[in-house]
């Protein structure tokens, strides 16, 4: 990656102070709607808790200067945290029951 793009890339994720308690509300919901098979009426995976626990510890972990991702429960079982830039550039880190983390970015 060049560092142009680094620069663009940092430039997604950067912005202003956390207060974590909506992230928390939305992770809650989540857990409570897409817990059980079938949550989207389209045969979906249910979110597990361990997806849920990581995922959680990963967002609330990050350091203030990184913006609190958007949740989305995916019918895989995965959960992603996204990050939307408004030059159309994106980034998704998905969590599953295991320990495997998978990561996209278009910038």
């Amino acid at each position: 990656m060049t560092t142009a793009k680094m620069s663009e890339y940092a430039e997604l994720i950067r912005v202003g102070l956390k207060d974590l308690s909506n992230l928390k509300k939305e992770f809650d919901s989540i857990e409570a709607d897409c817990g059980s098979r079938n949550w989207d009426g389209y045969n979906a995976t249910p979110i597990s808790h361990n997806a849920l626990r990581s995922a959680w510890d990963y967002a609330s972990s990050l350091p203030e200067e990184i913006p609190i991702p958007e949740v989305t429960p995916e019918p895989d079982g995965e959960i992603a945290l996204e990050w939307y830039g408004k030059d159309g550039s994106v980034f998704s880190i998905s969590f599953g029951e295991g320990e495997t983390i998978s990561y996209a970015g278009l910038i």
